[in-house]
This record gives structure tokens, sequence and C-alpha cells, in this order.
């Protein structure tokens, strides 16, 4: 899928999808691995596979689906997850959204 559909599907502006493709997870695999294509024109077009896709949604949740889930506004839902010790999977300022680790979040959901 193009890295428009991608941030579509994640809800994530297409920058986010740009920065994460220059992070690694913990295991040093890219999140997120650009394929690039010739389109009908003169440019490349950046395509991300579909599985990589699934695979964050499910692996990740922003603070955004976070602060929806548990019913308090984005900024209690941040200071929530700070003060358990749950910080973004990068900085904000690189991938444009507090996004975290699904697992540890749905653990302090469940606790």
């Amino acid at each position: 899928m193009t890295v428009g559909q991608a941030a579509d599907k994640l809800g994530l502006p297409p920058d986010s999808i740009y920065a994460l493709s220059a992070c690694s997870d913990v295991a040093g695999k890219p999140i997120f691995t650009e394929h690039f294509f010739d389109n009908s024109g003169s440019a490349k077009q950046r395509m991300i596979a579909v599985k990589e896709v699934v695979e964050f949604s499910e692996r990740f949740i922003s603070l955004k689906e976070y602060s929806e889930m548990v019913g308090i506004g984005p900024r209690g839902a941040s200071k929530q997850l700070t003060n358990e010790g749950i910080s973004p999977i990068a900085p904000r300022e690189i991938v444009l959204r507090a996004i975290y680790d699904r697992q540890e979040v749905l653990e302090l959901v469940d606790s």
C-alpha cells in the first residue's frame, strides 16, 4: 500500500510513516520497510507492506486510541502512562504522535 494509504489506515500523518521507517524495534528490525516502485511518471512511489501495517496496529497503540479506550482526555492519559513508567516507542517530536507498546498499555488497563 502507499504511504498515504498506510497513514490513513493507522490514523497517522504520512510524515509519521516516513519517521517510523527510520526507526527500529527493540530487536533492531525496522518498524516499516519502504519499497520503491516506478509510477506512471518519473518519480518512484514509496510503498509499505500491508503485513507491516497490520503488525503495527497489533503491536502499538496511539495515545488517542488509549485515551478513548479509558474515557479520559489525551493529557490525562499521557500523564497516567508517564506515572506508570510507560514511555512512547519514539520521541513525539520525531514521529509526530505519541505511540506506545500495546501490550504494556493493555496490561495497565487490565490491572
